[in-house]
């Protein structure tokens, strides 16, 4: 794909074949050439392709390949030119398996690689195995795997999160042990299997799913099978204050904090207490004593989005949300205690409340837990099998939308709204332990040290806002996947303490390196005013295994003086810094891109890695 430079770090890939737009991206020469080892560019052209969008599709300079849109990708759609909504473009991954997977057709097993759309898939139908047109057929690449074995013999391989079935419902493959019972089909007869071995398996290679209407599952070598965003506290305290007692703190915020994947809340929500968390957004928090009415006022949409609707969504959601509120969860996702390191812009730091050099701050990054996910999952299939009656024609399949203003995308809507109230809270919760941490670690009340909310910033969502574009003021709906608001001074919806300056725009950089405080600027109107969200991935997890010791990491990581906490080495090699973009050449890219401005560089002094 030949791109055209339009400025220092400004590139455009102009409008060929299906493209409605042309592609803009963000970019350094070194930031771009990682672009093009991934499909980032393609799926990006693809996105350009959808009814509706205006303008152009922006990628961000920590862009990297992702399901539909590429992470960093943002787009604005509008109604009244057929404008609509995608899962795709706020967030979602797709759970595979290899090409060698046998799956049953109705002329026989076969490859899944060499799967054809003439075959019918075998699927189970309460108790009976039916066969049926998949509505989807997906790939992408992956590194790693598991293989799991039944004590009949009967092997699979499939990514972590690919679902299997199991008395319980289905739960993700990584997450079965040796013993648990899955679903298996023996000459047409379903049987329960006890599993015999589970271990972690390489693939390297392209890995393979359906989408299967109704039921949701289909058999595979005879098995059946199937809102993020970020925070920032300031401190009254200085690193010097802070750091005889930095390993306690630590130790009181692992212990106060649930962290890792499928970890269950400190706290305990009824049906009724769960429909108003999701729809009351941070004035839940509030009114349980989990936040102050502050808070609620610095955080984007004042800590909750209008329209959300609780009987939109599914009740598996709603099993897998009850008991996840206010935990970290796993990934990338995590609480920093750091410091401020450098200011760049005094006048606007002390405006968000950092004052000085040597200053701690905590930040905290995670988003909807199992709650958002199995949402996303839900309106992906169910926009797929309405898109034909919607009259779509989808230019990848992995591009499920629903045109604005159907039924489809109101009920997307509903349930993304729950999402984004849950991840408020789930992050204002976790606020509560930090605070309490703090006071339990270096005495009084959490008061005493400060931890004012400095803003709370979405990276994963699609909703309206007012933007002008030719000239023309707009209400237009901006899909942001992977990317974060930044608003310039003067904007309505900013905090009346920062109107005057601008919104905090909060980057969180990998492990064992720095984040940053941007704040937004009128030139951010050319990307529907959003900037960077993070560093971006350069390496898949299981090549960051391979790579980096995470026992090695951790001593160098306290060597350096700072403490460390995680669930096991394993989640601190996947995160190893050197498995992301440098966060110092993103940030500079949209500050050279007049997108946002350098405010702070935050350094870390303590991790709670989940």
């Amino acid at each position: 794909m030949e791109l055209e430079k339009e400025g220092d770090v400004t590139w455009i890939l102009p409008k060929t074949g299906l493209m409605r737009v042309p592609v803009r991206v963000f970019a350094s020469d070194k930031l771009l050439a990682k672009m093009k080892l991934d499909r980032t560019l393609l799926q990006a052209s693809n996105d350009a392709a959808l009814p509706g969008i205006i303008d152009a599709l922006n990628v961000m300079p920590d862009g990297h390949e992702g399901y539909g849109f590429p992470i960093g990708g943002v787009a604005a759609f509008d109604p009244e030119e057929g404008g609509v909504v995608s899962p795709g473009g706020v967030g979602y991954d797709i759970n595979c398996l290899p090409g060698e997977t046998k799956v049953l057709t109705d002329s026989g097993y076969k490859r899944i690689a060499d799967y054809s759309t003439k075959d019918k898939l075998a699927t189970k139908l309460g108790e009976r195995v039916v066969f049926v047109e998949p509505l989807l057929f997906m790939q992408k690449h992956a590194d790693a795997g598991i293989r799991l074995k039944t004590e009949s013999g009967r092997t699979v391989v499939a990514t972590s999160e690919h679902p299997i079935l199991t008395p319980a419902g289905m739960v993700g493959c990584g997450l079965l042990s040796e013993g648990a019972l899955v679903r298996t089909l023996d000459n047409e007869r379903l049987e329960w299997e006890r599993v015999s071995d589970i271990r972690p398996e390489s693939i390297n290679d392209f890995v393979y799913d359906f989408t299967v209407a109704g039921t949701h599952n289909f058999f595979a070598d005879g098995v059946n099978v199937s809102n993020c965003g970020v925070r920032l506290l300031a401190t009254n305290k200085t690193v010097d204050e802070l750091q005889p007692n930095i390993k306690e703190l630590v130790d009181r915020l692992y212990a106060n904090v649930p962290v890792g994947v499928g970890t269950k809340s400190k706290v305990r929500f009824n049906t009724m207490q769960l429909e108003e968390l999701v729809t009351s957004g941070v004035d839940f928090a509030v009114s349980e004593g989990y936040a102050t009415k502050r808070d609620k006022e610095y955080c984007e949409e004042n800590g909750r989005i209008a329209g959300a609707d609780y009987s939109k969504v599914s009740d598996k959601a709603k099993s897998r949300g009850a008991p996840q509120v206010g935990t970290l969860g796993s990934g990338n996702h995590f609480i920093e205690i750091q410091k401020v390191d450098k200011i760049y812009d005094v006048q606007t730091a002390k405006a968000f409340g950092l004052t000085q050099e040597g200053q701690v701050t905590v930040m905290i990054h995670s988003g909807s837990r199992g709650f958002g996910h199995q949402i996303c999952d839900d309106s992906v299939r169910f926009m797929l099998t309405n898109a034909k009656r919607n009259g779509l024609e989808l230019p990848d399949p992995e591009l499920s939308a629903a045109p604005l203003g159907t039924i489809e995308a109101d009920d997307y809507f509903c349930q993304m709204n729950c999402a984004v109230n849950y991840a408020f809270n789930n992050r204002q919760f976790m606020t509560h332990f930090v605070r309490q941490s703090f006071a339990e670690a270096l005495g009084g009340d959490w008061e005493d040290h400060g931890l004012d909310l400095v803003y709370d910033v979405c990276h994963n969502i699609a909703k309206y806002e007012e933007h002008v574009v030719d000239g023309k003021s707009r209400n237009v709906c901006v899909h942001r996947k992977g990317a974060t608001r930044a608003f310039w001074a003067g904007r309505k919806e900013i905090p009346q303490a920062y109107r005057s300056i601008g919104q905090p725009v909060i980057v969180p950089g990998s492990m064992n390196t720095a984040s940053y405080v941007l704040c937004g600027l009128p030139g951010a109107s050319v990307s529907f005013g959003s900037s960077c969200h993070g560093a971006g991935r350069a390496m898949s997890r299981h090549a960051a295994l391979r790579e980096y010791d995470g026992v090695k990491l951790q001593k160098e990581m306290e060597d350096k003086g700072m403490a460390v906490r995680a669930p096991s080495p394993k989640s601190l090699a996947e995160e190893a810094g050197g498995a992301y973009k440098d966060v110092d050449e993103v940030v500079a890219t949209v500050a050279k891109a007049g997108i946002s401005k350098l405010v702070a560089r935050l350094t870390p002094l303590g991790v709670i890695k989940g």
